[in-house]
């Protein structure tokens, strides 16, 4: 693939004694020149000396050759004056390669002229976050691919019966590429060459380039049905790969599976969840299903003994396995083809900055491993385009992340939405950003935050001036900025495990097709669970649909105690679990003996486990297999669900064992105002000190005060608590008291409202809105409050609302509806199932 020359190519100094730039906390971590005035690290002058700098992973999202070069610095301008440091681009192979094997970055059309607008983001003190792909979507014809590319049949993802798959797309339907393709693959690189042509004189500490990212949205192009693809040839090699990693030889493959292959190439994957057919029904140790070449009859061999309270024969669960095998494949291709675009960056010169991904909605119904996938790329995420009455999804979604990865972030926060999505407003974007900053969100890229074609609802539009949202944008950043949200935590010390191998049978047992997936309807707000079989699989329960019913058990009963809480993949790294007391974890009749050893270690470093509601006999191969659990495993507090507990009994009683307590807690009003137009109430004030007795409100107790339609959630440092987030739900304004663990200076950061020596808040919130609150010392500032206060900032405008109405300092009217219509039925605590 040839590259033609840009035409804004100059030479820059080089310093080589730069630490490369690399993630730290939820910050890059960067050596920059303590005279320049270039977000570069090579500007040096005086004495050249170096300082460290860290910056937030806050970027936002501008699209070069959709917008004419002479709109460029306004446009870049404009982000960087919502308070971003970084702005964020793809870089798209099918617009660059105008012809097979020739490439324009600028030479030909002056909107390709990538180098040029990276040394502009550079002159104007930007960094640069680059995503080349090879799959960007960006609602773009292909996907951004080339159409020789999607044509190539070498390069072609392969339906069971090895047709190609066509992505139904908006605006054009086309065949997608295969992650297993090693002519695919050779082709990206050479597509990253023509890029690190431009590309590799600009990265950090020479340039402003400080992010890559590695593909883009790795879901089989979102159809993520089981068997849905993909039967490519290189696909199908890796799988036997796959296998013989396992099994270690063939000879051990047939024994287990009761087959008498001949060579690896004999061995095929499932093309549908046929276990129903192949399923024993007897219990005299013979099978009932019928023959296929190659494999013995499944009852063949000694019975395995009872099960479960039945006697099952050892190929009872023969074909369930193996369809647990390809599912697990299929997470591990994709793992692996984003370690081999990353491979390729690596070779043609684009290393020495962090790579990311990004995993788009309803995570939980896909074929990816989000733990796996951070061996590849160290930042992984997740993307939100979410409605403002999808309180709970984005919640869920948020705790996941947080209690999956060491970095929280967003590649993609939904600032607007192409025309063909449902529709969404700067309310519904500007709610959803917040409630995932309440619950745990680090770090975000603002996606769009200059508008461009097949794209509404950017602050910036299309010809780089703010619209009036802008205004809310920069108030909510310099709010975010005022209390260094990124370096805060969550105080966070119970857990819920969501196992793979439960997620597996989910998306195997789903009825609906390829398209039509879980994680469709997860990304709708419902359960990943819908829409599966309800048989038992002669697993006792239908595991497929109970193992989400009984986390959404747990979930209830936690925010019923308003009991701060993470969802935690289970293939997470050990360490996600630091501070967690009480761990709960789900478990049926067959569990994965490496989560299941995590488990007795957790246990062991004195860790509470509740599981339930079964024993597991099985492991995730169906085999008999004893697994620790209580007391058994001696010296530790493990519990499990047994004897028809409820699982709400179960929490509570963990809950008082460990005596754990809402830091901070919510109290409705009784009364509803949500039709008045109230002033502002005098918070809560404590006594005099002296007197020894402080004024707080009422104590909290169990049952006294459920949240209702009304969340608050508390974040801090080493210092204390830092920020307030408290979120209404609901459409209609909501009154409540909010209840605070000490003495503390309140600042409402996007109203402007001060409180001093406050320990309970009697709060009126607009429907939908998000109110961020800044604590702090009642005596004095702390040092990370002084230090913060040194950083220079953007001023922001304290009289803004979370949803860029301004309010009077002395009342706080309802803010006004949008004028698109949505359902005012609640929305339950239950997240949708």
């Amino acid at each position: 693939m040839k590259s033609e020359r840009f035409s804004a190519r100059r030479p820059r100094p080089t310093c080589s004694d730069v630490a490369p730039v690399q993630l730290e906390g939820n910050h890059l971590r960067l050596g920059v020149s303590q005279m320049g005035g270039s977000p570069t690290g090579t500007d040096l002058s005086g004495n050249g000396a170096l300082q460290t700098r860290r910056i937030p992973l806050y970027s936002g999202a501008l699209h070069y050759w959709r917008i004419d070069p002479s709109l460029w610095k306004q446009a870049l301008t404009s982000l960087k004056q919502l308070g971003l440091p970084m702005v964020e681009t793809y870089v798209p192979w099918g617009v660059h390669e105008v012809t097979e094997g020739h490439v324009d970055f600028g030479e030909r059309d002056p909107r390709l002229d990538l180098g040029r607008f990276v040394d502009m983001a550079a002159e104007l003190g930007l960094w640069v976050f680059a995503r080349p792909g090879p799959h960007i979507n960006a609602e773009l014809t292909y996907f951004g691919l080339p159409k020789h590319v999607i044509y190539n049949r070498a390069y072609q993802a392969r339906s069971p019966k090895g047709n190609p798959v066509i992505q139904p797309y908006p605006p054009q339907m086309f065949p997608i590429p295969s992650y297993a393709s090693r002519a695919f693959a050779a082709a990206t690189q050479s597509w990253y060459r023509a890029v690190a042509d431009v590309l590799r004189a600009r990265m950090y500490p020479e340039g402003p380039v400080v992010l890559l990212q590695v593909d883009n949205e790795a879901s089989y192009y979102f159809r993520t049905g089981e068997y849905d693809q993909d039967y490519h040839k290189d696909a199908l090699a890796d799988y036997r790969q796959f296998l013989r990693k396992r099994y270690r030889s063939l000879d051990r493959y047939n024994q287990e599976y009761h087959t008498s292959h001949q060579t690896w190439r004999e061995v095929t994957p499932p093309l549908s969840f046929d276990v129903q057919a192949f399923d024993v029904q007897a219990f005299d140790g013979q099978a009932l299903g019928p023959r296929r070449k190659g494999v013995e009859p499944m009852g063949a061999g000694p019975s395995a003994g009872p099960i479960g309270g039945q006697a099952s024969a050892p190929g009872s669960h023969l074909e369930l396995r193996r369809a647990m095998e390809w599912a697990e494949f299929r997470e591990v291709l994709i793992t692996d083809s984003v370690d081999r675009f990353r491979g390729s960056l690596e070779a043609v010169g684009l290393g020495g900055v962090p790579t990311v991904h990004n995993i788009p909605l309803g995570e939980t119904g896909q074929p990816v491993n989000l733990s796996a996938l951070q061996d590849a790329v160290p930042l992984v995420g997740l993307d939100y385009y979410h409605r403002a009455r999808d309180f709970e999804t984005v919640r869920w979604r948020t705790l996941f992340l947080t209690g999956s990865t060491p970095i929280p972030y967003a590649p993609e926060m939904g600032v607007g939405a192409p025309s063909w999505f449902p529709p969404l407003d700067h309310q519904d974007s500007l709610f959803s950003f917040l409630t995932a900053c309440a619950h745990g969100l680090r770090g975000f890229n603002l996606y769009m935050a200059v508008d461009r074609d097949r794209w509404y609802g950017a602050p910036v539009d299309d010809r780089g001036q703010p619209r009036a949202e802008a205004r809310s944008w920069k108030s909510v950043i310099h709010a975010l900025d005022r209390v260094d949200h990124a370096s805060l935590h969550r105080k966070v010390e119970v857990a819920i495990q969501v196992p793979h191998e439960y997620r597996r049978l989910t998306r195997l047992t789903h009825l609906l097709g390829g398209i039509v997936t879980p994680s469709v309807f997860e990304a709708l707000g419902g359960s990943p669970a819908l829409a599966c079989r309800e048989d038992t699989l002669d697993l006792g329960r239908a595991v497929q649909l109970e193992w989400h019913a009984w986390v959404v058990e747990v979930v209830q009963a936690l925010e019923a105690e308003q009991i701060p809480y993470v969802l935690v993949d289970s293939d997470a790294r050990m360490e996600r679990y630091e501070g967690i007391r009480l761990l709960f974890s789900p478990t049926f009749q067959y569990a994965n003996r490496r989560r299941w050893k995590g488990l007795e270690q957790l246990a062991g470093t004195g860790m509470h486990l509740a599981t339930g509601p079964e024993v597991p006999q099985m492991n995730d191969r169906f085999q008999p297999e004893v697994f620790p659990v209580g007391s058994s495993v001696e010296g530790t507090s493990w519990v499990c669900q047994v004897d028809g507990i409820a699982v709400g009994e179960l929490v509570r009683s963990q809950l008082d064992t460990l005596g754990l307590r809402p830091e901070v807690w919510v109290q409705p009003s009784s009364e509803d105002h949500s039709g008045e137009e109230p002033g502002r109430e005098e918070p809560i004030r404590s006594k005099d000190s002296e007197e020894g007795v402080q004024e707080t409100g009422p104590v909290w107790q169990r049952g006294l005060s459920p949240a209702g339609d009304v969340r608050a959630t508390l974040h801090g440092d080493a210092s204390g608590p830092r920020a307030l987030y408290v979120m209404n739900t609901v459409e209609d304004a909501r009154r409540c008291t909010v209840h605070i663990p000490r003495c503390t200076r309140v600042t409402d950061l996007l109203l402007g409202d001060h409180f001093e020596d406050v320990r309970a808040l009697p709060l009126q919130v607009p429907g939908h809105t998000c109110r961020v609150f800044a604590l702090e010392a009642a005596v004095h500032d702390s040092p990370a409050k002084e230090n913060r206060d040194k950083v220079e900032r953007t001023d922001g405008d304290p009289a803004m609302g979370a949803h860029g109405v301004q309010h009077s300092s002395t009342r706080l009217p309802n803010i006004q509806r949008p004028s698109i219509q949505r359902p005012s039925a609640r929305r339950s605590s239950r997240r949708p199932s």
